[in-house]
């Protein structure tokens, strides 16, 4: 089953807020894809902080034409999960 993005955020660090037709809301860390020319211009915050949702597609794209699949952004590991298991981890330690 397709996936759609029906809404995106940005955040710190080069994250994105990512809200999903299904009701799903997930953090989605950008940084280690941005590699070549297409996403060179999203390092700089302003411009990254310009993302936005295509309606059709669903996918998420910035004014230079970057874009993430919506069924590539759904597959990877919700960053929001990893970050609240390290700060447990880290509270174990103590």
């Amino acid at each position: 089953m397709p996936h759609y993005i029906k809404d995106v955020t940005p955040l710190e660090k080069f994250c994105l807020k990512v809200a999903f037709r299904n009701g799903e809301i997930r953090v989605f860390d950008v940084m280690p894809y941005l590699n070549g020319p297409i996403f060179e211009p999203l390092h700089d915050p302003k411009y990254f902080s310009l993302v936005a949702v295509d309606d059709i597609s669903g996918s998420i794209f910035w004014p230079n034409g970057a874009d993430f699949c919506p069924d590539f952004v759904y597959s990877l590991p919700d960053v929001s999960i990893k970050e609240a298991a390290t700060v447990k981890m880290a509270t174990e330690l103590v």
